[in-house]
């Protein structure tokens, strides 16, 4: 039988960056980090686990274009 831990070294192995997120608006509380994620962001799990995502996230600067739409300038 497959346990968690097996799933955890899994989900943390992923090629991808991936977060999983509680669904507990408006914090979305971090519940693991591939290593993936943390290599782009330069972070450490400890530092993310159990915060909020917003809390967690560099702030998202945006700028509007003549066109009216905005896009995200991170």
């Amino acid at each position: 039988m497959v346990g968690e831990q097996h799933y955890t070294e899994v989900f943390q192995s992923l090629p991808m960056p991936c977060l999983i997120l509680l669904p507990n608006a408006p914090h979305f509380t971090i519940v693991n980090v591939s290593d993936a994620y943390l290599a782009i962001t330069n972070t450490r799990r400890e530092s993310m686990v159990g915060k909020g995502f917003l809390k967690c996230s560099p702030p998202i600067h945006t700028k509007a274009t003549t066109s009216g739409r905005i896009f995200s300038m991170r």
